[in-house]
């Protein structure tokens, strides 16, 4: 069976992503678009007939087909799921225009999911979460004029930094890269960190087993996805003044310190720096 997907999805303000059909035949106007199963690993997609070259995965799933009037183009979004224990998912845009196909190159990945898209007359745009902490998100757009990617800067000016006591110990238990999604924790944190060490921070923490509190400290403990042998964080909040403290180690190089040196950290922070074991 083949389907033409021709309308507009968007995301209620209430929901943080959209939700997708996913298909392996859609009809496009210069033929059918297929994924096809080329070998045990493989994936592959076929525009009347003819393998699209780099368009080929562990898995890929169409998404659907959109129309724009202004010239008769159409827009198919598409993913790609390349497996393994990377982070190598990825969005693709087919835009066919003139009896031409454009792919795009690869966009989000590493999970990014889609907040909203928007259909109108000469293109699509799809805006989407961002693994970079100063990004609201990212919109994509796909029409006439190419493709771009403009960042929607997050603006946490006027937010005043988290507090002590509560402010602190209500992360226990939590995941240590959870606290970055709070406006006045990474008002806090940038009192001691630029931006790029906040990022990496988030990053170096975000496999863990949870958010411990010990003494006057609560300390977020973790490692990098996937290379959790070379690169390992900490970040410390003291519950009674909300001073914040931070490391992240790096297998074969120095450690990164925020928040004091390394003789003012917390002692088991100290120990870290120096040997990467917490």
């Amino acid at each position: 069976m083949r389907f033409l997907i021709a309308f507009l999805l968007w995301a209620s303000p209430l929901l943080a992503e959209v939700s997708f059909p996913s298909y392996t035949q859609l009809d496009s106007k210069i033929g059918p678009v297929v994924v096809l199963q080329v070998d045990q690993y493989t994936q592959q997609v076929y525009v009347n007939g003819q393998a699209i070259v780099g368009l080929d995965s562990k898995t890929v799933n169409l998404h659907g087909v959109y129309n724009h009037s202004a010239d008769g183009s159409q827009t198919i979004l598409l993913t790609t799921h390349h497996g393994g224990n990377g982070c190598f998912d990825d969005w693709i845009v087919l835009r066919i225009a003139n009896n031409q196909l454009m792919p795009s190159a690869p966009f989000g990945g590493c999970g990014r999911t889609v907040r909203a898209l928007r259909l109108d007359t000469q293109g699509l745009e799809l805006d989407m979460h961002s693994n970079d902490l100063t990004h609201a998100y990212i919109t994509y757009r796909f029409g006439s004029a190419g493709f771009t990617a403009i960042a929607k800067l997050r603006d946490d000016t006027a937010v005043a930094p988290a507090a002590s006591g509560r402010s602190v110990t209500r992360w226990v238990g939590s995941n240590p890269s959870e606290v970055f999604s709070d406006a006045a924790e990474r008002v806090r944190f940038r009192t001691v960190m630029a931006d790029d060490f906040l990022n990496d921070l988030r990053n170096a923490v975000s496999v863990s087993n949870g958010v411990i509190q010990q003494g006057d400290y609560v300390y977020g403990a973790g490692c990098w996805p996937h290379t959790c042998n070379a690169v390992r964080g900490v970040w410390a909040l003291r519950i009674s003044d909300g001073a914040v403290f931070a490391v992240i180690w790096s297998e074969g190089g120095a450690a990164r310190i925020a928040g004091a040196s390394l003789a003012g950290l917390p002692t088991r922070m100290q120990n870290f720096a120096l040997t990467g074991v917490f």
